[in-house]
């Protein structure tokens, strides 16, 4: 009866038992080309629409860079393809019919000049009319009886917005002096919040937003 083990010993496989040495090499051989990425190399980039101003009369475009610089955690892109089973006498068969984006959330450290908060201010007031009314304004918005009013103020969607605030967004990977590239186009937020506030001094704010 032989005790030796056939994997170990089978001179004919492709696979071979190596040592530790072996194994460290993998990682720490080219330059270390084939070690894991680190998380923390990582930049965004937010290129707003001229339409919403220059860096004179839009925080978007005076703090473009620092903006990049204050993202705390960003999502990679993810995708999610439907597949559907057919099946023909007894033949199957996988089919794809669709692919589905998943969304990127973005979050922001609440830096104490606001400029991350500013960004989302100016995203909401960019699309949405609600916040630029004025609360003791001629047109009487907000107020209890506003629709009985003889001119009625426009709310929501109604600004006459065609472009998209953000023409892209870009979350550039780094590693070895060298980086990989992902571009949001055309991104709509689908979400955001501010954070909430407690009684713990340990921690910090932070804005969040999610990108479709």
């Amino acid at each position: 009866m032989s005790l030796k083990d056939a994997f170990l010993f089978n001179l004919q496989s492709e696979t071979h038992l190596r040592d530790a040495r072996h194994a460290n090499q993998i990682y720490t051989q080219n330059n270390f080309a084939f070690s894991p990425k680190t998380k923390y190399m990582y930049h965004v980039r937010f290129d707003p629409n001229d339409e919403i101003g220059n860096s004179a009369t839009s925080n978007v475009f005076r703090f473009q860079k620092e903006l990049g610089v204050l993202v705390k955690s960003a999502d990679l892109p993810s995708f999610r393809a439907s597949v559907e089973n057919k099946q023909q006498y007894n033949r199957k068969k996988n089919v794809q019919t669709r692919v589905d984006y998943e969304d990127c959330r973005i979050t922001f450290h609440d830096d104490n000049t606001g400029v991350t908060r500013a960004l989302l201010e100016e995203y909401y007031r960019y699309y949405f009319v609600d916040a630029n009314k004025v609360t003791n304004g001629v047109d009487g918005a907000y107020g209890p009886r506003d629709k009985y009013f003889a001119r009625v103020p426009s709310y929501g969607l109604d600004n006459s917005k065609r472009n998209p605030f953000f023409k892209s967004i870009t979350i550039y990977q780094l590693s070895r002096r060298n980086w990989v590239a992902y571009t949001l186009v055309n991104p709509l937020l689908t979400a955001w919040d501010h954070g909430d506030v407690n009684s713990n001094g340990s921690e910090c704010n932070e804005n969040t937003m999610s990108v479709a």
